[in-house]
């Protein structure tokens, strides 16, 4: 009998990305894993509210979050790998090679290390802020900035790593999709025209929201 699974989510954050991974993994294994609850906290509370469930699991207040058993955890990435350790065991997602593991604990900590902020809005210290600055990262110079980086080295390292390749590990879909490809869609979602100059990260973007695990993701509600 599997232990009941359970993600903090709000629609349309970060807690998309271990969405989308679940729903992949789901589609692979079916019932030999087991179903997902979300526990929603609406868009429109999420930043000023935080239920007391939700702080039991994480003390900052943020999503994702995650309880599993007794398993609690957050942070989406950490997430993404608890479900992939658990539940990818013919290694789909997860190919089982050193040069895919590089690269998967590379991207583990630069998405939401760097590449998340470049178009988040929130501080991870979102509860130390005063309520009337919630979003100190809504500011035109830092978003000027974030521009800048994005254009100048984050765009240009991911359009490398792709390469000419369908996904970030040849042709073949996998949890480096997940993790990074996320980064590419919200940056898209955001700031639409800073995806000018990439081409083929605008074509990658297609690829991945014609999955239907990710647009099942992305309309979850």
């Amino acid at each position: 009998m599997h232990s009941s699974l359970t993600l903090f989510h709000t629609p349309l954050t970060r807690s998309t990305r271990p969405l989308i991974l679940f729903y992949e993994l789901k589609e692979i294994y079916g019932d030999k894993i087991p179903d997902l609850q979300l526990r929603i906290i609406p868009h429109e509370t999420f930043r000023t509210e935080k239920p007391e469930d939700l702080l039991e699991v994480n003390p900052n207040g943020k999503i994702p979050a995650l309880k599993h058993g007794s398993v609690q955890m957050f942070e989406g990435t950490a997430i993404c790998m608890y479900l992939l350790d658990l539940f990818d065991k013919d290694h789909l997602l997860f190919p089982d090679c050193m040069k895919f593991k590089a690269k998967l604990y590379l991207y583990s900590v630069y998405a939401p290390g760097t590449v998340d902020h470049l178009y988040a809005f929130s501080s991870p210290i979102q509860r130390a802020y005063p309520k009337e600055n919630l979003t100190p990262y809504n500011d035109p110079e830092i978003i000027a900035l974030n521009k800048e980086a994005w254009k100048r080295i984050v765009a240009p390292f991911l359009v490398k790593e792709l390469g000419d390749q369908t996904y970030l590990f040849g042709d073949q879909f996998t949890a480096l999709d997940v993790i990074m490809g996320f980064c590419v869609l919200a940056i898209k979602f955001r700031h639409p025209e800073w995806m000018e100059g990439f081409p083929s990260l605008d074509a990658y973007f297609d690829r991945l929201q014609e999955r239907p695990m990710f647009l099942k993701a992305f309309t979850t509600e």
